[in-house]
């Protein structure tokens, strides 16, 4: 119960508003969302500023440890790495890697070691994958975009990234 103290949840909220007056985050656009990227891009531009974009090539016999490691960063549990496996286990293994910087980020306090959510992040992420559920062949929950939810996850998704694939810079 220590852990979800709402006090301590509160005042974590209160100086999180403080630290985060600017964001710099790391979103992926995953391959079955491919033909769609500069129609998300767009999305993303609309409401955050893009600070790069670039095309990563993964190994095909990478991508499930790079998926899985990716995920490990937010503390995501293997069923939530396994439901989309299958569909991202097919070819093209090419992502969008885009960094953006969101101003005043809505943040979310998660417990009580303020473990954050960005909810900016995550209410753009809901309406693309609103907008590109019904478009995407065998759509499976989260295999249109993925981003980290706080800067200090930017840095561990960058190495996992580089891990597997060459072409990142």
């Amino acid at each position: 119960y220590g852990l979800y103290n709402r006090v301590l949840m509160a005042g974590w909220g209160w100086l999180n508003r403080i630290r985060w007056r600017q964001m710099d985050l790391t979103v992926l656009i995953w391959p079955p969302a491919a033909q769609y990227v500069e129609d998300i891009r767009g999305i993303l531009e609309d409401q955050v500023e893009v600070l790069s974009q670039e095309t990563v090539e993964i190994r095909s016999d990478q991508i499930a440890r790079m998926v899985e490691e990716l995920y490990a960063v937010d503390f995501a549990g293997p069923e939530k790495v396994a439901r989309k496996m299958e569909r991202l286990a097919r070819p093209p293994y090419r992502l969008e890697v885009l960094q953006v910087r969101l101003v005043r980020p809505r943040m979310a306090v998660q417990d009580a070691l303020n473990r954050v959510r960005c909810e900016t992040i995550g209410d753009i992420k809901d309406d693309i994958r609103r907008r590109y559920r019904d478009r995407v062949e065998d759509y499976v929950y989260d295999v249109i975009i993925h981003s980290t939810e706080a800067d200090y996850q930017t840095e561990p998704v960058r190495r996992v990234l580089k891990k597997y694939a060459a072409n990142i810079r």
